[in-house]
């Protein structure tokens, strides 16, 4: 088979033709009408599997059958055979929406008779990530841009920096729609620039000893990230749950009450 045979032989299973009916069918346009041995000989398929391949072709669109002893076969022209397997996919694809729109219905008649309907459970939206904390500061650049009444933070010193580094234009926009944003941070050596930066959109307050991050954005989201036990990968937990956002202010709250104002 040379290069270009090869080449329409890919795209004919692309379109959903086996190996052997793409091989028997592009025979058949190169040679004409064929008796099955024939086919079977110059497109390199067994004997045994010949007849079924050229039946496939038929029931596709693909392929016409000349009676006689022996049959022969013919190829419908390309745009033609195309035209058929789209409009037999097409109603294949139909007829399996169909069946899966009757059974939904029908499950749902049932649940719904067995349960008297839906219960309402509290929204809860879980985001796992362990591929680095690009993706965790993405996120919370995604949830910052969201925020429209608060943005508290409790963070480490060098997650800071990255925050700063990235977020300082959102934040300060933020800040400038009412947005109130607290952070608190071990401060041990980060420079006054960061903190100036920090001064304009938000409050700084330094707290010993912070490993992990806690950052809570309104009243329903709210973000965990650590490294995990390996300490080569950064791990992140992202919830949407007004509960368990509240219970994140009450520790926040009891944590900004003892650290200490940060100012330059």
């Amino acid at each position: 088979m040379n290069d270009e045979n090869r080449d329409m032989t890919s795209y004919l299973q692309d379109v959903g033709l086996s190996e052997y009916e793409s091989s028997a069918y592009l025979s058949l346009l190169e040679h004409g009408v064929s008796t099955a041995k024939q086919v079977g000989s110059a497109a390199d398929i067994p004997y045994s599997r010949v007849y079924d391949v050229l039946e496939s072709l038929q029931s596709s669109g693909l392929v016409k059958v000349q009676p006689g002893r022996p049959k022969k076969y013919g190829p419908v022209p390309p745009e033609t055979a195309l035209d058929n397997v789209k409009q037999r996919k097409q109603a294949e694809l139909e007829s399996e929406l169909a069946s899966i729109e009757k059974a939904g219905d029908l499950f749902l008649d049932a649940y719904n008779d067995d349960t008297g309907g839906y219960p309402i459970y509290d929204e809860i939206d879980i985001f796992w990530s362990y591929v680095g904390k690009s993706d965790i500061l993405n996120r919370g650049g995604e949830m910052t841009e969201k925020a429209d009444d608060r943005i508290y933070k409790v963070t480490t010193e060098n997650s800071l920096r990255r925050i700063v580094t990235q977020h300082n234009d959102v934040l300060r926009r933020k800040s400038e729609e009412g947005v109130s944003i607290k952070i608190i941070s071990t401060i041990s050596d980060l420079s006054d620039a960061y903190i100036e930066d920090i001064s304009e959109w938000g409050e700084l307050r330094h707290l010993s000893d912070v490993e992990g991050r806690l950052y809570t954005y309104d009243d329903d989201r709210l973000v965990l990230a650590f490294k995990n036990d390996s300490r080569e990968r950064y791990v992140a937990i992202s919830i949407e749950n007004q509960q368990m956002v509240q219970t994140a202010y009450l520790v926040f709250d009891h944590l900004w009450d003892v650290a200490e104002p940060v100012s330059v």
